[in-house]
């Protein structure tokens, strides 16, 4: 399992899982964490190849770069699933949502739903929400889009904000700094649980 980071319980969980879930079933698995470093994780997925690996699931750090090295794998033996984010041009097996736009959209609706329990009496935009959002990827973007949906609550004042990326420490840094400047900030909408721990 080639993951882009664990620097949060929920990544490190999901990790843990993943490889439980494959030594469950009789499977030797190893767990490769590329700390959100694009060349790390390329180094890790010709390491699983030369190494023979029948399966390498990559949760990509930047899909963007990982064609040639997943097509690499393919080409020696090992079957790529990309988890979480497709790898663009290859064509590698996917497991992910069919919607991130709906997933953002029912962010997006829990969010809407606590406006209207905690603020009853607000009337049209006064409730000011940030969506702290990202684009990195195709998946990401759609899901941020999604979240955007929140300013059809009426009492919604909505600000879009991106860190410079979706990890705890630019998140962590974009909310010091939107405290700062927008104090009255009732509720921050995050893209992950990165961004979310950070803020």
């Amino acid at each position: 399992f080639a993951i882009s980071y664990t620097g949060n319980d929920f990544m490190q969980g999901l990790a843990n899982a993943v490889q439980a879930g494959f030594e469950a079933k009789g499977y030797k698995c190893e767990v490769a964490v590329a700390d959100g470093d694009a060349t790390k994780q390329i180094e890790q997925i010709e390491n699983f190849t030369t190494m023979g690996a029948d399966l390498i699931v990559v949760m990509a750090v930047d899909p963007t770069g990982l064609k040639d090295v997943c097509s690499r794998a393919m080409d020696a033996g090992s079957q790529v699933v990309t988890f979480t984010t497709q790898v663009e041009g290859a064509e590698t097996s996917y497991v992910g949502s069919a919607s991130e736009k709906e997933i953002g959209e029912g962010i997006a609706q829990l969010g809407s739903d606590w406006v209207d329990a905690t603020f009853p009496d607000a009337g049209d935009v006064e409730v000011e929400v940030v969506v702290m959002g990202y684009s990195g990827t195709p998946e990401a973007a759609e899901r941020s889009e999604g979240m955007k949906a929140i300013e059809s609550n009426s009492k919604v004042k909505m600000t879009y904000m991106e860190p410079e990326n979706n990890t705890l420490d630019a998140a962590q840094i974009a909310a010091e700094n939107l405290f700062q400047t927008s104090p009255n900030t009732k509720m921050i909408l995050c893209y992950n649980s990165g961004m979310s721990n950070g803020v």
